[in-house]
């Protein structure tokens, strides 16, 4: 009777050590169970709990170094296997509206399951749907599914075993998923969520994509988040590109096409407090931070300032975006259909207010004319110049009138090809010459707003091109006042008409600043006798400025093509600390 008793009063025991350790059981954390133990304590006469739980993480797929230091590491990937690894549930092809991970919240919007098996369950929906979209992009267009694509680093969701331990007197009783803030706002990112809060005393909030987190402070624990599914996300051409540059965007920094693999392989929580001192990065942010970068590239204090008072917009996007088309590295993935990116600006992305396409077509269709390059009084046009209007002419070409998205596969590659013929021209300048056009480029963009001047009107000095002299050409139209207000356009011919500015007006600016600022023995006089503001100007000495801005401009066109960034997107804090904090998922 004795031995029966004390039998039961274990189980109670054991039972009741169950129970206060709550989800720790199938019903909460599914597959985790098989891992969850109870071992008596003597010394206290109680059970003591070991249940084991994920450690969530990114790193380049294939890296065996986790985020706690022991633990096999396992890479989401939406494969049976990775699901078995992860104690994920499997994507079911034939269930479209996922109708097993809908059982794991209950009506109420309250989680069945412990959230974090929910979020691993998305992740791997996140990769199987969006491979599976890629496999028909390319057959529809080559009847074979995607080429295996080599030598690329990417990114992957790495998931490890964490043991936890709950005795009968400790207050931690719940079983967390750990991470840290850092990967949080890179894995909110990869599944299309957008933060509306960031603030540790008003809490944390994101949304997005059929999905939300939300994240407070627990006393004793730190923050902790819960993820939930609040309808049918979609995981297709919207998929962000899941290149390691991801990481530094996700925290409002660009590396540019000058940046170095030693630069990029920098820890990503020190980015946020990275001051950049060349065009290898660019800091973009917060206004602050983007004003900064305006002053190292060079700009004057008359065109931060006018950037700092909202005059920093060109009739189709924020003047931030030039720059990030112009030195962005390109962080398309060949052979690959995702184009979508983290956007590293406290500006909204609003592409279908304005058509890439027709920038496009108005870019080449200027270029390609000769009356536009007056001051190569050469009879040949440079080598450089004479590709660019190659590869705009084939892109114009081979990308239809009118398709500003839902690229092929073989126009992204041609887009990206493009750029890396395009960042060869670049580089084989000196950083400086890149800069100073850049520089002047970005001045009179951001003061033609505040710019009122009564000369004559760009148009006039544009009419008759074929008639002025390298000199005339530089001087009437650098005496022209810019105008880039185009609200009375309709909108088809916005795209045309601001090109065309950038070509008459913004243009021999760029090559007029910098003659100014070559020097030179000799000495031209106007007509007049008195100096030119174009004295020290040669042909040969505009030739290389030139080409490099008709290279930007161009590369501004297919980098935005390129890469697209979702229109509720936007950098809402500035990450200077806390990155590396360790937080929690319910």
């Amino acid at each position: 009777m004795v031995v029966i008793s004390v039998f039961f009063f274990g189980l109670r025991l054991f039972h009741t050590a169950i129970d206060s350790a709550p989800r720790a059981t199938k019903p909460g954390i599914g597959k985790w169970s098989r891992y969850t133990t109870a071992r008596f304590n003597w010394a206290s006469g109680l059970y003591d709990v070991e249940f084991e739980t994920p450690a969530i993480f990114l790193a380049l797929k294939g890296n065996t170094k986790g985020f706690i230091n022991s633990g096999t590491v396992s890479y989401i990937d939406g494969s049976k296997e990775s699901c078995e690894k992860t104690g994920s549930l499997e994507p079911d092809p034939d269930c479209p509206n996922d109708e097993a991970l809908a059982r794991r919240t209950l009506s109420d919007g309250k989680a069945e399951f412990a959230t974090w098996l929910i979020l691993l369950d998305v992740l791997q929906r996140m990769e199987k749907y969006s491979l599976d979209w890629e496999q028909m992009a390319w057959r529809l267009e080559h009847g074979t599914g995607r080429p295996e694509v080599q030598n690329t680093s990417v990114l992957a969701v790495g998931v490890q075993r964490y043991k936890q331990r709950f005795c009968g007197n400790n207050s931690t009783r719940y079983p967390f998923a750990i991470t840290s803030m850092r990967y949080l706002v890179e894995l909110a990112a990869l599944l299309g969520l957008h933060w509306e809060t960031f603030d540790a005393r008003l809490g944390y909030r994101a949304l997005g994509n059929g999905c939300s987190l939300v994240g407070t402070m627990h006393e004793g624990v730190g923050t902790v988040f819960e993820f939930h599914q609040t309808s049918s996300g979609s995981f297709r051409e919207n998929r962000i590109i899941l290149t390691p540059e991801i990481r530094e965007l996700c925290v409002g920094t660009v590396p540019t096409f000058y940046a170095t693999d030693d630069v990029l392989a920098g820890d990503p929580s020190d980015i946020s407090s990275f001051t950049p001192e060349n065009l290898e990065r660019l800091c973009l942010g917060t206004r602050e931070k983007v004003a900064d970068t305006l002053s190292m590239i060079g700009c004057n204090r008359l065109s931060v300032c006018a950037y700092l008072k909202e005059e920093h917009s060109t009739p189709l996007f924020p003047v931030v975006f030039e720059i990030i088309g112009m030195l962005a590295r390109t962080l398309h993935i060949k052979d690959r259909c995702f184009t979508y990116l983290p956007n590293p600006t406290c500006y909204l992305w609003k592409r279908n207010k304005f058509s890439p396409r027709r920038l496009l077509d108005a870019f080449s269709n200027l270029v390609s004319e000769k009356k536009n390059f007056i001051p190569y009084e050469k009879p040949e046009i440079p080598k450089e110049l004479e590709k660019i209007r190659t590869m705009a002419s084939v892109l114009n070409d081979t990308i239809s009138q009118g398709q500003d998205h839902n690229y092929s596969p073989n126009q992204l590659n041609q887009l990206h090809e493009t750029l890396d013929e395009l960042d060869f021209i670049l580089k084989s300048v000196q950083q400086k010459a890149i800069s100073d056009v850049l520089r002047c480029h970005l001045q009179e963009v951001l003061l033609a707003a505040a710019r009122h001047r009564g000369d004559a009107t760009w148009d006039e000095a544009s009419s008759n091109l074929s008639e002025l002299s390298f000199l005339s050409f530089l001087e009437l139209n650098v005496s022209t006042s810019i105008n880039l207000d185009l609200s009375q356009l309709a909108k088809e011919l916005v795209e045309a008409e601001l090109m065309r500015r950038y070509f008459f007006a913004i243009r021999p600016r760029v090559l007029a600043r910098g003659s100014r600022s070559n020097s030179y023995s000799r000495a031209e006089s106007s007509k007049d006798g008195k100096k030119s503001q174009l004295a020290n100007t040669t042909p040969e000495s505009e030739l290389s400025r030139d080409v490099i801005w008709c290279c930007l401009v161009f590369r501004m066109i297919c980098w935005l093509m390129l890469h697209n960034f979702n229109e509720k997107d936007v950098q809402m804090v500035d990450y200077e600390e806390g990155l590396s904090t360790q937080v929690y998922i319910a």
